[in-house]
């Protein structure tokens, strides 16, 4: 028997193995569990019980309720609905005067995340930005403080409620100070943390409440950054880049730290401002006759924080180790998804990854398994679907007025 036909041999014998182990690789399909009239009703099939919410906002007046939804306070405010500002605004411009200076007094109410408070803005509402003065009350209606607000200056609460970040949300030349405010109102925090023109368009909190990351981007070629607020020391520290491109999603915050998308690449801080890692892998496309290099611009952190999924154009998917950033997985998507994260999503579940894009003209999902095989996808024009992978890594699909649950089986 001579050498080629060894080789000949082999080569079959390696074609053979190869198909009988592919063939062997666990199937995925979606088997239906149940389906249902209303999400409400999946919900209560779930046993998500809702509490009932403490502090109801209905039109123009705020109801303060003890724990068995019994209403113990009411407060009303100036409430204005769309056709009320309509027909102001309609009045005003027959006078021949610039929209743009009208000036009508108004309030507004937005409950704390926590649902044990609220802000009650007072202004006057310009066309563009204004001065606003925020009373903050407690889960029983009683007035804990108030925060006079500077020009354009927006208020985030904690998740927790302790703490409010202020930060101007002008476009252009703003002052640059950050204040914080306590739950009662009282300034702790009050600085200039950076000297270019830029903005704060993100501002990303810990789970605990104790972390607030703002993410600033640069007018021109000035830097783009991002500022950490540490509430237990009440301190900030900094980090910006004149090469930095951070895109519009933000940053994400888990239990390990910071990680800033770039077009540069991905970085993984602690919360004290150290580099842990940095991941960088460009890729190029040919999208419409023109050679494009795309970064990760959307990242999503698994729910036990062990790998973080990335987005790039031209349909690029990367599970990344959190610990060390280290490439686990490559996938690439045969039709990709446009417009994330403006009008798309992306959720990484411990086992599944799903994206998708949304328009009102178009809807394209998939659903993979981390070693990159689709077990679902939509990817039709004129139709936009509504799907959601669950907490428990179970597929809701929506279909026409029913909602459709399905468990994700492998099978050999």
């Amino acid at each position: 028997m001579n050498r080629r036909t060894i080789q000949t041999i082999l080569f079959i014998f390696f074609l053979f193995s190869y198909n009988l182990v592919k063939s062997e690789e666990p199937k995925l399909k979606l088997v239906k569990v149940k389906e249902f009239n209303s999400y409400e009703e999946y919900e209560r099939w779930k046993g998500k019980v809702k509490k009932p919410s403490r502090i109801i906002v209905d039109k123009g007046i705020v109801k303060f309720c003890d724990e068995k939804g019994k209403v113990i306070r009411e407060k009303k405010y100036r409430y204005m609905d769309e056709e009320e500002w309509k027909k102001i605004c309609e009045e005003y411009e027959k006078t021949g005067k610039d929209i743009k200076g009208i000036e009508v007094y108004s309030e507004n109410v937005e409950v704390l995340p926590n649902n044990r408070g609220l802000l009650l803005i007072k202004g006057i509402s310009y066309y563009e930005g204004g001065v606003s003065t925020y009373e903050i009350y407690d889960e029983e209606g009683n007035l804990r403080g108030q925060i006079d607000g500077r020009p354009d200056e927006v208020l985030h609460p904690s998740p927790d409620g302790s703490y409010f970040i202020g930060i101007q949300s002008a476009e252009g030349w703003v002052d640059n100070v950050l204040r914080v405010y306590d739950g009662n109102g009282k300034i702790i925090y009050d600085d200039k943390v950076y000297d270019f023109n830029g903005m704060a368009y993100n501002i990303t909190f810990s789970t605990d409440s104790k972390y607030a990351v703002i993410t600033i981007i640069g007018e021109g070629e000035d830097n783009d950054g991002i500022i950490v607020y540490n509430r237990d020391e009440n301190r900030t520290w900094k980090l910006f880049n004149n090469k930095w491109s951070i895109p519009y999603s933000g940053v994400v915050v888990f239990s390990k730290g910071i990680i800033i998308p770039t077009n540069k690449g991905v970085y993984r801080f602690s919360f004290d401002g150290k580099q842990i890692w940095f991941f960088n892998e460009k890729t190029k496309a040919n999208y419409e006759g023109e050679k494009k290099v795309g970064s990760i611009s959307v990242l999503s952190v698994s729910p036990d924080g062990k790998d973080i999924v990335g987005y790039a154009w031209p349909g690029i998917i990367y599970v990344i180790d959190t610990e060390i950033g280290r490439l686990i997985r490559k996938i690439e998507l045969n039709i990709p998804i446009r417009y994330i994260p403006n009008l798309g999503f992306l959720v990484n579940r411990i086992n599944y990854i799903f994206i998708g894009e949304g328009r009102k003209s178009t809807s394209r999902i998939y659903l993979l398994d981390k070693q990159g095989r689709v077990l679902w996808k939509k990817l039709e024009n004129d139709l936009l679907v509504y799907a959601e992978l669950t907490e428990d890594e179970e597929l809701l699909i929506k279909d026409k007025e029913k909602f459709y649950l399905y468990k994700i089986q492998e099978e050999r």
